[in-house]
């Protein structure tokens, strides 16, 4: 069973004071105070117990009744802390899992990773872990990145399709992406290495050496000297080339649009640096 303990404060009357004989007042205002105080010193044990009571009353019944039993979109409970469905689907698409043949045993899994994480988390808390400094940092740049992503996210869902024209530009534009994409592998014999380049890597066209790469020459890379393994271009279909294009043009779009924000954001008064930071400093 689940609740919430409300208490109600003792109500106290006014505190009576009676006239005394002369020879008494004199010491009036001390006896007040010891009345006074005898009175609150009372009632404070008096509330402590009546608390102590009524927490172990709760306590028991709770054993009794038992954690209610998770239905609907409640998967499970720990410590009263619930498990949905909808988080266990958000598990599913931030590790780029889909439901298929085997996806009741995969969300079971999901589901017991979801509860040992919980309770190890709350074990860091009864460390007091979540007073640390480091994770009130941690706890900022993570939330200030996944608004960044959201807002990514966002400004790419509403963005209009690219046109067939600018779809055809991109690709005249990159053909490192797409007619001419290759990828060269490189050896090292001395190191035992291996390494692969894919000519994507590269944001604008890819260097002279990448290019006119040919199997069994040298060269140098990385500060590295390495002996070229092979050559193979990728070759692609024209819809493959097309959902590639029509994605990179949308980032393209998402990332300026970003830059126009960053732009306006940076022109406004919100900005204050310490002296000796900021771009004066530099």
């Amino acid at each position: 069973m689940q609740g919430m303990v409300v208490t109600r404060g003792w109500q106290h009357g006014p505190l009576q004071i009676y006239e005394r004989d002369e020879a008494e007042q004199g010491n009036r205002n001390e006896i007040i105070w010891r009345f006074h105080t005898m009175r609150m010193t009372a009632n404070a044990l008096l509330y402590k117990s009546a608390t102590a009571l009524v927490l172990g009353a709760l306590a028991s019944l709770t054993a009794a009744c038992g954690s209610p039993e998770p239905t609907g979109q409640v998967l499970a409970s720990v410590d009263g802390d619930a498990v949905t469905l909808a988080e266990i689907n958000r598990e599913f698409d931030l590790r780029g899992m889909s439901d298929g043949a085997e996806g009741r045993e995969l969300a079971n899994n999901a589901v017991e990773q979801v509860i040992d994480r919980k309770l190890l988390a709350e074990a860091a808390r009864e460390r007091d872990l979540d007073r640390d400094a480091k994770f009130h940092f941690a706890m900022r740049r993570a939330e200030e990145e996944l608004l960044v992503d959201m807002l990514r996210d966002r400004i790419a869902d509403e963005l209009p399709a690219p046109t067939p024209a600018e779809i055809d530009r991109f690709i005249a534009e990159n053909p490192h992406f797409f007619g001419e994409r290759r990828i060269v592998t490189l050896e090292n014999k001395q190191t035992g290495r291996a390494m692969s380049l894919d000519s994507v890597r590269f944001k604008t066209t890819p260097p002279d050496w990448f290019t006119r790469a040919e199997p069994g020459k040298t060269l140098r890379f990385q500060n590295t000297k390495w002996r070229i393994g092979a050559v193979q271009p990728m070759v692609q279909s024209t819809e493959k080339h097309t959902a590639l294009a029509k994605e990179m043009v949308n980032d393209q779009k998402t990332q300026a649009d970003l830059a126009r924000i960053l732009v306006s954001a940076r022109d406004s008064e919100a900005i204050h640096y310490q002296r000796g930071w900021g771009p004066s400093a530099r």
